[in-house]
């Protein structure tokens, strides 16, 4: 079903892969790998907390725009049909839209009326990544019409793929916890303080002590527009430094 060169390809990015030591990095380069072997119009990579609710500072979006990645964040991820798989799954598993189910159900949800189609995401499959019977992660993947279904082979590559990723995706997770004393003020700021999956994604690094250009790379944006996220970060939490906006996350810890 794949070439030589593919297998090849497959080796070269888990090697890569295996070498993350940063949750928002791998986020961006798995979806950025998967890319390079199955074609894909938009994407999430989407991080679940102990109560299966997102981790928002957490999610990578691919394709989508920001009013999208709120609608999917605040009001969609709850309607979406994968989590009718929820209560059934204890593995990690690759999975087909098409396949969980029939044209005419998938098609009269909410979620696919509402979020999907008007998004141009007609088509899905992804992996759901489980440890010890909680589903901490997904990673979907969407095409349009005109591109067509996922394919034998696309789901062959996903297979591949699954296991090897639920390993990274819990060391980064327990790394997380282990190296990182700001994770859960974090994530009260981004609730109390309204903050974009992007600031957050800020927030954290620069708890993390990272420059400006570092955030940049990471983030692959540029320095100004990590400026701009910084000033936003200061407007909304009331600070003026970066001391003290560690200040105001670790009281919030």
């Amino acid at each position: 079903m794949l070439n030589e060169k593919e297998w090849l390809s497959i080796n070269e990015i888990l090697l890569e892969l295996y070498k993350h030591e940063d949750l928002i990095v791998f986020s961006k380069n798995i979806m950025r790998s998967l890319r390079k072997l199955i074609s894909y119009t938009k994407g999430c990579f989407i991080l679940l907390d102990e109560e299966q609710n997102t981790v928002k500072e957490k999610v990578c979006f691919v394709g989508f725009d920001n009013k999208a990645q709120k609608n999917y964040i605040e009001k969609y991820y709850d309607k979406d049909y994968i989590k009718t798989l929820y209560d059934f799954v204890s593995e990690t598993n690759a999975y087909r839209d098409t396949d969980i189910l029939n044209k005419n159900a998938r098609e009269s949800t909410d979620f696919y009326l509402n979020f999907l189609k008007p998004e141009q995401s007609i088509f899905g499959c992804g992996i759901m990544i489980v440890r010890n019977d909680r589903i901490i992660c997904e990673i979907n993947l969407f095409r349009d019409e005109e591109s067509g279904d996922f394919d034998e082979r696309d789901m062959f590559i996903l297979n591949i793929f699954k296991n090897h990723l639920e390993n990274i995706v819990c060391r980064l997770i327990d790394y997380d916890k282990n190296s990182s004393p700001f994770g859960n003020g974090i994530k009260k700021a981004v609730s109390k303080y309204e903050l974009t999956t992007r600031e957050a994604q800020v927030l954290e690094l620069i708890c993390s002590g990272e420059s400006n250009q570092n955030i940049a790379n990471i983030l692959s944006i540029s320095v100004s527009t990590v400026k701009k996220h910084i000033y936003n970060l200061f407007d909304k939490i009331s600070v003026q430094s970066r001391g003290q906006l560690i200040s105001v996350i670790i009281e919030l810890k």
